[in-house]
């Protein structure tokens, strides 16, 4: 607890001397939340696609003497999607407010909280307390801003619910990710829930998650609506290596995407059960587009060991 007195007042004295720290509620703020989706449908439990929101405040609503932003979503894949208010939100020191479109008050953010403090997260499935285990900074434009880091909360055996506050942006899930809980789960190395991916103020780069290069990540990867499951398989999955069988004796060409997105091989010729080489992979979990010659394709996740 001392350390983090420290920490809390270096920052005070850093911010005497640098600029002002960033607000949620400044007019000009943007986020980029990718949301991704693995084993989508029961049909095709290899569909996997990733979509952005891009949130943004617009406008302004005086109540009570007091302005409130207007906070609004919008999706960032064609055609284009329209506008959706989602509420108001107002910073008052520490505290982030949000008021719904019903005239519901709650707190969206409290970055006075210390460790120990508890923070309630509820959904239709869940209703728990994630704990505030650490507090740290992270450097925005030569001022230290708080981040607020939450303990995980199991939701089943291969899920858990988790948070990180940044002071000024809000959820690394994105900036309304307090009031919609369900989207902060995630299976252990496969990305199911949203994370913002760039925060922007006045059309200024603030802040970037370091699995996004982009702002906008748009991957809709599918498999035609007449196959009712998988026809080429990997094996072994996970592993160092794996063969490719469905195929028959056609050629097969391969690509390899991460997680995020990002080609990390392409051009791979293959043939039935002949070993594919990854030894230069990094372990983790990427997607394997296949193709044929005809045009038959499928996406296959695997995983590096």
């Amino acid at each position: 607890m001392r350390l983090i007195a420290t920490f809390i007042a270096i920052a005070a004295v850093l911010r005497v001397d640098g600029q002002a720290p960033i607000r949620f509620d400044e007019p000009t703020n943007q986020w980029y939340v990718a949301d991704t989706y693995p084993q989508d449908s029961i049909d095709n439990p290899n569909f996997i696609r990733t979509t952005t929101l891009h949130y943004f405040l617009s406008g302004d609503s005086l109540i009570a003497g007091n302005s409130w932003g207007r906070i609004f979503a919008q999706g960032t894949t064609e055609p284009s999607t329209p506008q959706e208010f989602q509420g108001l939100v107002r910073q008052e020191g520490g505290v982030v407010l949000f008021l719904d479109d019903q005239g519901n008050l709650d707190t969206l953010y409290d970055f006075r909280l210390a460790v120990g403090d508890s923070v309630r997260y509820t959904s239709p499935i869940y209703d728990t307390y994630l704990p505030l285990v650490a507090v740290d900074s992270t450097l925005i434009q030569g001022t230290y801003h708080k981040v607020l880091r939450f303990g995980e909360y199991p939701l089943t055996l291969e899920d858990l619910l988790s948070d990180t506050w940044i002071e000024g942006i809000g959820s690394i899930h994105g900036p309304l990710a307090p009031r919609l809980p369900n989207t902060l789960g995630y299976n252990y190395g496969i990305p199911d829930s949203t994370r913002t991916t760039w925060f922007l103020q006045d059309e200024q780069v603030l802040w970037t998650h370091p699995g996004y290069p982009e702002c906008v990540v748009n991957i809709l990867l599918d498999l035609p609506e007449h196959l009712t499951g998988p026809a080429f398989t990997l094996h072994p999955n996970p592993g160092t290596t794996f063969q490719l069988t469905g195929i028959g004796h056609r050629p097969a060409l391969l690509r390899l995407l991460d997680m995020q997105g990002r080609v990390v091989r392409e051009g791979i010729a293959v043939t039935a059960h002949a070993p594919v080489d990854m030894d230069d992979l990094k372990p983790g979990t990427y997607l394997v587009e296949v193709r044929l010659a005809e045009g038959q394709r499928e996406v296959i996740r695997w995983v590096k060991e």
